[in-house]
Parts: structure tokens; C-alpha cells; sequence
């Protein structure tokens, strides 16, 4: 840390009178004016917010008492009645929305899926029209997110979920997250891609759509519109509106909310547990009226219930398909990446040229395959076809092809096409394809166990259901994954069996890689904090990156002992212990401070030539640290000149160098005492001691108690 911006702390709180001496040029604070004043500039400003795809904009001030909720005011009991109320209303509109506009959407992409199945049927040149549709289908589909000219649009949706769940926004940012224009295009893109017979998802683009009807409610409805402007209610309203999304795709309201919790959500506020519940359930509720209308039952992949469909033996099967499914969904998160990263620069100077040949890809490989019926080409169908005959995974039209040889064909077919499918700039989602991969493998391990116990009554489909979960926990970093396959297949009995993989295979990638959720939000610059902890590179310790090689001086180290020291040690940071014997740490030297200490003092005697002529790269490390301080006075006085505002927070010094604009603020501010001014030129003034602990006393870091460090022996005079 620079000097200028350093503070004064040592062995709790001295008096003025102990304030040791700086050198001449040095700027010091007090650390309780220096409090004062961030406290102050802080109360000054609003939050701190995050620009998302687009310039910064400042917020206006006058917001009605709304925006008061929630901080330590004292709060109107009628308003907070009227706000809890409008938010009841909002997410019970919310969930019936959408759980009728999913329950359409899900139709279209059925009718679609189901006039592919017919092309292909419907002559001998039916698989070269199959081919000519997918590719038209997949070119339209991109083609609409590259007219929309919208970063929002393409991709999973899941990414700017989180990021609109993890961090503060203007209301006026908001539109390029969530609005009604981005739902439409997404929805538009979703219902071609999938109809073309992409190995995409939709689960994730439909929890975005369902964030953005959220926003066109609150935006666009007078009595929602001061939600609006309360953020602390804004993410727990978005929150909920994520589990409406994901509980009305799979008709799984328990399953969706806690999916969504898990994927969205840094930490999760009790409160809102009921209202999400109320809202999952509703729109769980709605879309169960759609799919009995279309299809006759209330579950996505109904399968025959079957009395004790395992042996407790089969525990540890069950265990070991967990531990087979955690290493290839490891495998599988990193190919896909490379994959990506390969291909982006296609992918971004042509997403319609390239989407065009991925549907003509897709259209082969499931032709070849035969991955297909008369109901359609999605993945919803091969999952129910896997989790009851599996007819159509085991490939049993195709003469001679076993049926373990044709779910290992089908396995590596459905591997290329999700990655194909999934890293086009369409809109797309995972959650299904990694489910189908799952049951795929998991139908694999179980015939094949079938086949080895011979006599003994394997239950095959429920491997596939357990296969299915433990490879989506372990791509996805969720364990909710087994409480939705529960919910959507009706088998209660599998619980426990997908519990125990699904604990596994995400037990098995989440130290190791980022889910593919985190991977999109990579892709599309959106880090955030908690994210970037995930990606240290295995690195999870202090330990694991630091330098157990330390030189340590102690608080009688003198100059001549300094100089040699810097000599002979390259370390940018020098621990000072209390004495050898005891190795208490007391506080550091910045490697900076020594050598302006030394230039100081050997200008004295006008010998600083050679301390110059002793350090050079010391010196050029200076002269780089002076030229930035030039830079960033310059910049103060351009902002200035232009009238820029100096509080912290909304300025462009505020965001590059945070520590320097909050001290000179607190410089120019009334609240900084003059006492305090006082000190700071006695400081500058007063002459300079000759040992170590003069000059930690007045430019160390914060003084630590910490672990014993190796002392360094001072060298003789």
C-alpha cells in the first residue's frame, strides 16, 4: 500500500502525543478522522452499484419513502402493510403468468418437435428436408438474437440471473437485464432452437423470462412500480420470480425452489422462503392444468411405480455410479470450456453461419442414431423413452446393435450435441441435456450391472434416474437435482438412491471446476466476488500460495542492518517481530518505505546518489509509483475542471483507485479536523530516528498478532 494512503495504527489507540514522525513528504491520517470521514462519504452517497451492459448513470436522488425500507429508519406500519401486500399480489400474478406462458411456450416447442418427427417420416427424402429444417430453424433462431443486438439474450439466462441476484443496479440498468424486449427475443429464439432439435435445455432461459416478466410487472403497473426502487425487496422478489421459472418447467415446485436457491443465490433470506413457496406453487399449480390438458397426466416423465425397486446391497452401486458420474461430469466441464474458448472467435464473427451447420450436424447425428419417434426429436422424448423401454436409446430398430452397444452410441452422440448445441449464440439451456447425458450413462451402468447378476431383479430405469441426477449435480454444483427427479418421474422410492450420487459426483467437481451456471457468467465477463473464490485454481488455503521463506527483522534492526537487508533480500514485505526469542509478529515494512526511509536519511549527508546508485530496480519501482501520482492528479483536476462530483462512489477515481480518492475527499471535507491537519504537518516537519521501530511506528501496516516467524539476524556494522 503507498505511503500517502497508509494509516497510523500501532498497539491500540495513542495519544496524539505518541504519533511518531514521518519523513519529510509523507502524508499521514488519524484513523479515527480518517473513519469519520469514509462514514461520511458513505452516508454522503447512495450504494455502490454495478454497471451491466451499458455506461454508468447516476441514480436520482428523490425517492419516496419507499426507499427507506429496510434501513435503520423507523418504519410506517400502514406503508409496510401496503408493500408487503403489493408484493403478495405481485408474485401471485407472477406464478400464474408464468406458469399459463410456460405451459404455451412448452406447447409450441412440442408442435414443433413433433412436425420434424413427421418430416423425417414423411418420404424417402424425409432425413434431407429433416436436415434442411434444423438447419433453417437453428440459422432463424440465431439470426433473432443477432438482430436484438442484446448481450442479455443468448446463452442459459442463469448468468444474469445470478448477477442481477448478487449485486446492486440502477433501476435504470435493469431494462438491459430483464425487460419485456429481452424475454420476448429469448422466448422467440428458445421455442425455434429447441423445435429444430438442438440439444439445448430450456429451464434456465425460462427462469430469466420469468425475471423479466417480473420487471415488466413492477415497471409497467403503477402500485409495483416503487418496488422498483427498493433493491432490498427487488432481489427478494427476483429471487422468487427465478423459483416460479424453475418450478413450472418440470412441474416440480419444491425441487425448482431449492434449485434455484442453490444456483442463484449467495445467501438466502428466511423470510423470503414463504413467499417464493406461494409463488412456486401457483405456477406449479397452472402449468399442471396445461400439461393434464395436453398430454393427461401431471408429470414431465411418468413412469410405471414399482414396489422396492432396489436391494440395500444396491446402495453401494448407487454410490459408485455417483462416483463414476462425478468424474465424466468433471471431464465434461472442462472439454466443454476448451470447446468454447476454441470456437468463440467463429461463434462471434458468425453465429448465424454457425448455427445453420450445427443444425445440419444435429440433423445427422439423430438421423443416424435414430433418436426419434413419432412424438418428436427433443430431448423430452428420448428422457421418457430412457426412463421406461428406452426403445429408442438402446436402438433396438437398428439389426444386430446390442443393447449396451446402442446406449454407447447414443451416449456419444448426445455428448456432441449438447456441446454443439449449448455454445451456440442462441437461446439455451443445460438443465435437460445434462439430465439426458446422465440417464443415458446411467441406463448404461445399470444394463450392464442387469447383465452381470444374473437371477437377481435389477431395476434398470431407476439407474437411469440416479445417473441422470448425479451427472446434473455435478455440472450444475447442486443437490436439489435428485429432489426434482423425484417430483417429475413420481418414483419416491429413488430418493435416496439420488441423494447419495448426486452428494457424490457435486462433491466430486465443486472443488475442482466451476459449474457450467459459473462458466457462462466467465464467458460473459460477469465475475463476481463469491465466483472468483471458486476459481482460484485448486488453490483453497492460504497455505497453498504463501511464502514460507520469510525474513524477518526486529524492532532494533538499524539502518546500516536496513541497508544491507535490502541488499540481500528481494521480498516486497518485511514482518518485525518483538525480539528472537519470542518472534511475536508486531507489524511490517513495506519494502517502498525502507528505501524512501534510506533515501532521507542518507540525503542528510549528501549521499543519496548512493542509495540510488545501491537500488536500482528500487528506484525505477519509484519513479513508476511517482508517474502514477501524477497521473491520478491530473485526473482529479480534469474532474475538476468539469465539475465532476468528489464523493466516493461516483467517480471514476472511486472505482480505480477506491483507498486514494476516500483520503482526499476526507483532505477537502469540512469533517476533516483541523486538529487532525495539525498532526499531519508536525508529522512531515519532525526529524527522522535511526531505528526500526520509528519508522514502522509511523508508516507500517496494522500492527498483528500473529504466529512466530523466523527472525533475521542483523549483520555486524
Amino acid at each position: 500500500m503507498d505511503p500517502d494512503f497508509q494509516t497510523t495504527m500501532y498497539e491500540g489507540n495513542k495519544s496524539d502525543s505518541d504519533s511518531s514522525t514521518a519523513p519529510s513528504g509523507l502524508e499521514f491520517v488519524n484513523v479515527d478522522d480518517f473513519a469519520k470521514s469514509r462514514l461520511a462519504s458513505e452516508a454522503g452517497s447512495d450504494r455502490n452499484r454495478v454497471t451491466f451492459f451499458g455506461k454508468h448513470e447516476t441514480e436520482p436522488q428523490t425517492r419516496d419513502s419507499v426507499r427507506e425500507m429496510g434501513r435503520n429508519t423507523k418504519v410506517d406500519p400502514t406503508k409496510a402493510f401496503i408493500l408487503s401486500s403489493n408484493v403478495l399480489i405481485l408474485l401471485f400474478s407472477l406464478g400464474i403468468i408464468t406458469g399459463a406462458l410456460n405451459g404455451c411456450f412448452a406447447w409450441l416447442m412440442k408442435l414443433l418437435s413433433h412436425a420434424q418427427a413427421l418430416i423425417i417420416t414423411s418420404s424417402p427424402l424425409g432425413p434431407l428436408y429433416f436436415m434442411f429444417s434444423t438447419s433453417f430453424l437453428a440459422s432463424l433462431s440465431a439470426l433473432i438474437i443477432k438482430l436484438g443486438d442484446m448481450k442479455a439474450t443468448h446463452g442459459t439466462g442463469m448468468a444474469e440471473v445470478k448477477a442481477l441476484l448478487v449485486n446492486d443496479f440502477y433501476v435504470s440498468e435493469l431494462s438491459s437485464i430483464a425487460s419485456s424486449k429481452i424475454g420476448f427475443i429469448r422466448v422467440t429464439s428458445l421455442i425455434l432452437a429447441v423445435g429444430a432439435g438442438l440439444s439445448i435445455g430450456i429451464a434456465a432461459p425460462l427462469v430469466h423470462v420469468a425475471l423479466c416478466t417480473a420487471h415488466s410487472f413492477m415497471n409497467r403497473i403503477a402500485i409495483f412500480r416503487d418496488l422498483l426502487h427498493n433493491p432490498d425487496m427487488l432481489k427478494q422478489i427476483m429471487a422468487a420470480a427465478a423459483a416460479v421459472g424453475m418450478s413450472t418447467v418440470f412441474n416440480a415446485p419444491v425441487g425448482g425452489l431449492l434449485f434455484s436457491i442453490e444456483v442463484t443465490s449467495t445467501y438466502y433470506l428466511i423470510s423470503n422462503y414463504w413467499r417464493s413457496f406461494m409463488a412456486a406453487t401457483t405456477g406449479a399449480l397452472m402449468y399442471s392444468v396445461f400439461l393434464a390438458a395436453s398430454e393427461g397426466n401431471y408429470r414431465i416423465f411418468e413412469v410405471t411405480t414399482v414396489t422396492n425397486p432396489y436391494q440395500k446391497w444396491e446402495f453401494l452401486t448407487y454410490a459408485f455410479l455417483g462416483l463414476i458420474a462425478g468424474f465424466l461430469a468433471l471431464w465434461y466441464l472442462k472439454f466443454h470450456q476448451a470447446y468454447y474458448m476454441a470456437m468463440r472467435k467463429y461463434f462471434l464473427a458468425s453465429p448465424v453461419a454457425t448455427a445453420a451447420l450445427a443444425g445440419a450436424v444435429t440433423a445427422v447425428l439423430i438421423y443416424a442414431v435414430g433418436a426419434h419417434n413419432h412424438s418428436g426429436v427433443s430431448e423430452t422424448v428420448l428422457v421418457k423413452d430412457i426412463f421406461n423401454d428406452s426403445h429408442i436409446a438402446e436402438m433396438h430398430d437398428r439389426r444386430g446393435v446390442s443393447p449396451i452397444a446402442g446406449l454407447c452410441a447414443s451416449l456419444v452422440v448426445r455428448v456432441a450435441l449438447t456441446v454443439i448445441g449449448t455454445t451456440l449464440r442462441v437461446s439455451a439451456g443445460i438443465f435437460l441435456p445434462m439430465f439426458t447425458i446422465g440417464a443415458i450413462g446411467g441406463r448404461l451402468f445399470g444394463q450392464i450391472l442387469a447383465d452381470i447378476a444374473l437371477g437377481v431383479n435389477i431395476y434398470v430405469p431407476g439407474y437411469a434416474m440416479v445417473g441422470a441426477a448425479a451427472f446434473l449435480s455435478g455440472t450444475t454444483h447442486t443437490i436439489s437435482a435428485a429432489v426434482i427427479v423425484v417430483e417429475m418421474t413420481g418414483e419416491i422410492d429413488m430418493l435416496l438412491p439420488c441423494l447419495i450420487a448426486s452428494v457424490i459426483a457435486c462433491g466430486i467437481t465443486k472443488s475442482r471446476s466451476l459449474s457450467m451456471f459459473d462458466q457462462g457468467m466467465v464467458n460473459k465477463g460477469l465475475e463476481s466476488f463469491e465466483l472468483l473464490l471458486n476459481a482460484t485454481g485448486g488453490f483453497n488455503f492460504v497455505e497453498d500460495v504463501m511464502d514460507a521463506q520469510v525474513t524477518s527483522v526486529t524492532r532494533a534492526c538499524m539502518v546500516s542492518d536496513l541497508f544491507a537487508l535490502m541488499q540481500s533480500e528481494d521480498q516486497g514485505v518485511f514482518p518485525i517481530i518483538e525480539s528472537h526469542d519470542s518472534c511475536k509478529l508486531v507489524g511490517s515494512l513495506d519494502r517502498r518505505d525502507i528505501y524512501n526511509f534510506l533515501k532521507i536519511h542518507f540525503a542528510k549527508h549528501n549521499l543519496e546518489s548512493h542509495v540510488v546508485s545501491s537500488f536500482p530496480q528500487d528506484e525505477a519501482a519509484e519513479q513508476l509509483h511517482q508517474l502514477r501520482e501524477k497521473k491520478v492528479a491530473e485526473l482529479q483536476s480534469w474532474m475538476k475542471r468539469n465539475n465532476a462530483n468528489s464523493v466516493p462512489g461516483s467517480s471514476i477515481t472511486r472505482r480505480l483507485f477506491p483507498s486514494a480518492h476516500a483520503l482526499q475527499w476526507a483532505h477537502n471535507n469540512d469533517s476533516f479536523s483541523e486538529h487532525s491537519a495539525q498532526t499531519l504537518a508536525e508529522a512531515n516537519a519532525a526529524a527522522i530516528n535511526d531505528d526500526c521501530s520509528t519508522i514502522m511506528r509511523t508508516m507500517s501496516i496494522n500492527p498483528l498478532q500473529g504466529t512466530p516467524l523466523p527472525a533475521f539476524a542483523p549483520p555486524a556494522a
